[in-house]
C-alpha cells in the first residue's frame, strides 16, 4: 500500500459506532439489551468552567463542544472566542466570499490548502456551554471536499461568538470523519478572516487566552488512521512520534470589524457516500462487529432570508445490507435530519438520529439519538437503543 501526503486508504477499518450518519464522533452502543438516556440539556453543567476577560467583556465556558448524548464527553476543544461584533451568520458570510488561492501567505497551491469554504454537508450538530446557557452548532462551514477537509463550528453566546474547528479525513467507505488535527484548522480560519478584512490580525499576531483545554495534546488519531499517514503528513500535523493530536489548549480572541451581512441565498446539494465497511455494532449484541454495504445519501438546503435569517435542513437516508461473520445477513435502514434556524434574537438547533435493524430472523432493534437546543427553555436531549433477539 503507498502513503501519499494528506491521502490515505484505511483498508479493512474497524471504525466508529454502527453508521453513526454523520457524526464526527463515534457513538458505540453500552452492552445491554435497553437503555435509554433522556433529560433537559440545560440541566446539564458541564465542569470545569473557564472565565476569560477582553477588554470590558468578560466570557465564562465550557472550553469544549459536546454531542448531547454522553454528559460525560466532551468532544472538540473550543479554541475561537469572537467577542462583540458579529454573530455566527457574519463569520460564515465572511468566509464564504473567499477564493482559494493562498499562495500570498506561503501555502501551495493544491488541496487541501487551495479549498473554498461552504456550508457543511455531513457534520451532526454539537453544543457548547457558555454564559450559563447551551448553544448548538447552527451553522457550521467547511473548506475542502468531504474525503479531506477543515471544518468550522459556530456557536452563540451572548455577545460573544464560539468556534470549534478541526482538519479531518473520510474513513473510506463509511460516513465518519477522522479528526486529525486542531492547530492547523484554527490558523487556517485566524489566515481567511484575516484575508476577508475580519480581523486585523493574521495568524500568531492577536490576542489570546491561557490554556483553557487539555494541553499539550487532546485526544489521538486512531492506531488503524495513523499509521496510513506518511512522513510528511505526520510532520505537517506534529504527530511524528505519536498519534496524540497537539493541542495548546489556549483559545484565539479574534475581536472582529467590517464582517459583511449575509447575502440572501437559496442552495441544494446532494451527496452519496457509498459505505462498504466493518463496523462495531449495537445490535446483535453477542456479535461486536458487522460488514454493511450500501449507498447513503445526504441531501441539504439552505436558505438565507432579504432580512438576514438563516435556515438549513440536512436528510441522510439508506437502507443498507448489513452481514455477520457467522454468515447471517439482514438489512439496516438509516435516517438522520437536522435543522437549523438563526435569526438577531434566537438560534435553535434540532438533530435526530435513527438507526434500525429491520426485522430478519432473530433480530430486531432501533437506535434513537436526538437533541433540541432553542430559546424558551426548548432544549433537550434523548439516546436509546433496543435489541430483541
Amino acid at each position: 500500500m503507498t502513503k501519499r501526503s494528506l491521502v490515505w486508504c484505511a483498508g479493512l477499518l474497524l471504525a466508529g459506532g454502527l453508521l453513526v450518519g454523520c457524526n464526527d464522533q463515534s457513538v458505540v452502543a453500552p452492552a445491554a439489551t435497553t437503555a435509554v438516556a433522556r433529560g433537559a440539556v440545560a440541566a446539564v453543567v458541564p465542569s470545569p468552567l473557564q472565565t476569560v476577560d477582553f477588554g470590558d467583556r468578560s466570557l465564562t465556558l465550557w472550553p469544549y463542544t459536546w454531542d448531547g448524548v454522553d454528559p460525560d464527553l466532551k468532544v472538540d476543544p473550543i479554541h475561537l472566542l469572537f467577542p462583540g461584533r458579529g454573530d455566527p451568520r457574519q463569520i460564515r458570510a465572511a468566509l464564504l466570499l473567499l477564493g482559494g488561492d493562498r499562495t500570498a501567505f506561503g501555502l501551495p497551491d493544491t488541496p487541501p490548502f487551495d479549498c473554498v469554504w461552504e456550508d457543511a454537508l455531513g457534520g451532526a450538530n454539537q453544543t457548547a456551554y457558555a454564559q450559563d446557557a447551551w448553544a448548538g452548532s447552527a451553522i457550521q462551514v467547511t473548506c475542502g471536499g468531504f474525503d479531506m477537509r477543515f471544518h468550522l463550528r459556530l456557536f452563540p453566546a451572548g455577545d460573544w461568538s464560539l468556534g470549534a474547528a478541526h482538519f479531518e479525513v473520510n474513513i473510506p467507505g463509511t460516513t465518519e470523519h477522522e479528526s486529525l488535527s486542531w492547530e492547523l484548522a484554527k490558523t487556517l480560519v485566524l489566515l481567511d478572516l484575516y484575508r476577508a478584512g475580519a480581523t486585523p490580525y493574521p495568524p500568531g499576531y492577536g490576542p489570546e487566552t491561557g490554556v483553557l483545554s487539555d494541553a499539550p495534546t487532546y485526544r489521538s488519531i486512531r492506531a488503524e488512521v495513523y499509521s496510513q499517514l506518511d512522513d510528511a503528513t505526520k510532520q505537517l500535523l506534529g504527530v511524528v512520534n505519536s498519534p496524540d493530536i497537539p493541542n495548546t489548549g489556549k483559545a484565539a480572541i479574534v475581536p472582529l470589524a467590517g464582517t459583511p451581512e449575509a447575502e440572501p441565498l437559496l442552495a441544494r446539494r446532494e451527496l452519496t457516500v457509498n459505505m462498504n465497511q466493518t463496523v462495531p455494532t449495537f445490535c446483535p449484541e453477542d456479535i461486536p462487529y458487522v460488514h454493511v454495504q450500501g449507498p447513503i445519501t445526504f441531501r441539504q438546503q439552505v436558505v438565507v432570508t432579504p432580512s438576514g435569517n438563516y435556515m438549513s435542513r440536512v436528510k441522510a437516508q439508506g437502507t443498507l445490507e448489513v452481514a455477520t461473520f457467522t454468515g447471517e445477513t439482514y438489512k439496516a435502514v438509516i435516517h438522520d435530519q437536522e435543522r437549523n434556524v438563526v435569526t438577531d434574537h434566537n438560534t435553535l438547533v434540532t438533530l435526530f438520529q435513527m438507526q434500525a435493524v429491520v426485522p430478519a430472523g432473530t433480530y430486531a432493534g432501533k437506535l434513537t439519538i436526538g437533541i433540541r437546543v432553542g430559546p424558551g427553555g426548548s432544549t433537550g436531549y434523548v439516546g436509546e437503543y433496543r435489541c430483541d433477539q
